[in-house]
């Protein structure tokens, strides 16, 4: 298991990819990017959580898809609003 400390928090994943924070809040929400909680409630994401935001990206520019539509051919269990 990786370390939490080694983990990247939701700021280090807005800022590289120049979105606001809640955004990716959001996203981690509704199931799009898997995280590990810290004890006091804080979410942290693994490396390929920039994969993700990058096949998140590609799938709204490309295919025009909508974060639903994006968790299901990601293989994301939806969590978000009906």
């Amino acid at each position: 298991m990786i370390a939490l400390d080694e983990l990247l928090k939701p700021k280090d994943i807005a800022e590289k990819f120049n979105m606001p924070v809640s955004t990716v809040r959001y996203y981690i929400k509704i199931g799009l990017l898997p995280h590990e909680d810290t004890q006091g409630g804080h979410a942290r994401l693994r490396d390929d959580a920039v994969i993700i935001m990058r096949d998140i990206i590609r799938l709204q520019k490309e295919k025009r898809l909508t974060l639903r539509e994006i968790a299901t051919e990601l293989g994301r269990e939806w969590r978000g609003i009906e």
